[in-house]
């Protein structure tokens, strides 16, 4: 029994969903943060975490791979040379998906750079921050 092993179609093409999953995954990439719906956001996180897995190594052939998913060659080289070896240490879940302000957008980003929110910490009395 397989349950949960497809995938969201997002109410598009499968071309439209192809293009709009390699531009969201190469922006996050670009500027390791992006806000987007909830949905897209776990779409693109399945894609973004494969292609950080795959650089962790930096061969030949996962360059290709990558290359076949990412075309821009900037960022292609910047998922090689930085983020990959940044999440050397991790084995697995990269990106944090986490809601902003109680709406129906998420912020997607990288676990590393993570900060909670002022409003969201723990304070000790009124004066603390």
């Amino acid at each position: 029994m397989n349950n949960m092993t497809g995938f969201n179609p997002l109410s598009r093409t499968s071309a439209h969903r192809r293009a709009m999953s390699r531009n969201m995954v190469t922006s996050l990439f670009r500027f390791e943060r992006i806000t987007t719906t909830s949905s897209k956001a776990k779409e693109v996180r399945k894609a973004a975490e494969k292609l950080i897995t795959r650089s962790k190594v930096d061969t030949v052939h996962n360059r290709r791979i990558a290359a076949k998913f990412i075309q821009d060659e900037k960022i292609l080289n910047k998922l090689f040379t930085e983020l990959g070896p940044r999440m050397k240490d991790r084995n697995g879940r990269y990106l944090l998906n986490h809601n902003v302000n109680s709406i129906p957008f998420f912020l997607s980003q990288f676990r590393k750079q993570f900060l909670r929110p002022s409003y969201l910490r723990k304070r000790c009395c009124f004066r603390c921050f």
